[in-house]
């Protein structure tokens, strides 16, 4: 998705699929973030493969422009994705996570503490 001035607005990679997985996401992060290409929005909703790895590095590499992350149906992601997107996205305003059987209650304390929006 195009943003504004020729940036790159957003991510999307839905599944289902076990193509697109924490290698990928990797791989497509030190590819966009070496480029200085910002993103603001990820979909990766129903990536099955897809595990805390792959948000670690999405929020590692985006964290300064990230404000919206669909995860919906990642069976994989556990609290320690929680963890990394609260302590590294504050700007975010969207987070979709339903489906993600994995994640507790207390994995919602730190984005409470870290992301205001």
């Amino acid at each position: 998705v195009a943003g504004e001035n020729g940036s790159f607005g957003g991510l999307v990679l839905q599944g289902p699929s076990s193509h697109v997985d924490d290698g990928l996401v990797a791989q497509l992060c030190r590819v966009w973030s070496g480029r200085g290409v910002p993103l603001s929005e990820v979909d990766l909703s129903r990536c099955q493969a897809l595990g805390d790895a792959s948000v670690k590095a999405l929020t590692t590499a985006f964290h300064p422009t990230l404000t919206a992350l669909r995860l919906s149906g990642c069976p994989l992601l556990t609290d320690r994705s929680l963890e990394a997107i609260a302590r590294r996205c504050p700007l975010l305003r969207v987070l979709e996570v339903d489906g993600c059987h994995e994640l507790s209650a207390f994995g919602l304390v730190p984005l409470a503490k870290h992301c205001p929006k």
